[in-house]
C-alpha cells in the first residue's frame, strides 16, 4: 500500500500531463463531391427538353404552327412564297425565355430541374453549398445568349459549352464556370 502512495507522490508532477485530455484529431475532410459527368447530364438535358416542350406546346400550336401552315397554304394557292419570319423570330425568343425561366425558378428554388431530379444530380456552388438565386440567374444566361442564333458559329460555341465538362477536372460547363457552380450526384 505504501508503494502506491509513493508512486502517486512521485508521479504527481507528471500526473497533470497524463490526466489532461489529449487533443482530438481534426475532423475528417468531407467526402469529395462526386461530379456529374457528361452522359448523366445529357440525359437530364433530354428530360428537361421534353418538359420544356410540354410547356411550349400550348403556345406553339396556335401561334406558330397555324400561321406557318396558313403560309404554306397561301404559297400553294397563289404561288407567291410567304415567309412569316416574325413568327420564327418571335418563337425563338419565346422558347429562350421559357427555358431561362424554367431553369431559373427550378434551380433557384430546388437546386435542380426536373431532369436533374430524375437522374439524381443537383446544382451546387463551387464550395459545395446549395446554389442560390444568384447562381440560378447566371447559369442559364450563357445558354440563353447562345440560343439566340440557332445556327452558325455560335452553335459551335454552344456545343463547346456542354463539351467543356468532358475535359474539365470538376465536370463544369462554361455556364457553370460563369455562375461559379458545380453539378454533383446525390
Amino acid at each position: 500500500m505504501g508503494t502506491g502512495i509513493v508512486a502517486v507522490g512521485v508521479a504527481a508532477p507528471y500526473a497533470a500531463l497524463v490526466l489532461e485530455p489529449l487533443p482530438l484529431p481534426p475532423p475528417p475532410a468531407p467526402p469529395a463531391a462526386a461530379y456529374a459527368g457528361f452522359w448523366i447530364r445529357a440525359v437530364a438535358l433530354l428530360i428537361d427538353g421534353f418538359v420544356i416542350a410540354a410547356m411550349e406546346a400550348p403556345v406553339f400550336l396556335p401561334f406558330v404552327w397555324l400561321p406557318l401552315w396558313r403560309s404554306v397554304e397561301e404559297t400553294m394557292r397563289t404561288g407567291v412564297h410567304q415567309q412569316p419570319v416574325h413568327v420564327v423570330y418571335g418563337w425563338t425568343l419565346l422558347t429562350i425565355a421559357i427555358g431561362y425561366l424554367y431553369a431559373f425558378v427550378m434551380i433557384g428554388r430546388w437546386n435542380a430541374t426536373l431532369g436533374k431530379f430524375a437522374v439524381g444530380i443537383r446544382v451546387r456552388k463551387a464550395d459545395g453549398s446549395p446554389a442560390g438565386w444568384r447562381e440560378a440567374a447566371l447559369r442559364p444566361l450563357l445558354e440563353a445568349g447562345l440560343g439566340l442564333p440557332r445556327l452558325g458559329v455560335l452553335g459551335l460555341v454552344r456545343a463547346l459549352d456542354y463539351l467543356w465538362m468532358v475535359w474539365d477536372r470538376q465536370s463544369q460547363t462554361l455556364h457553370d464556370k460563369i455562375a461559379g457552380t458545380i453539378v454533383v450526384k446525390v
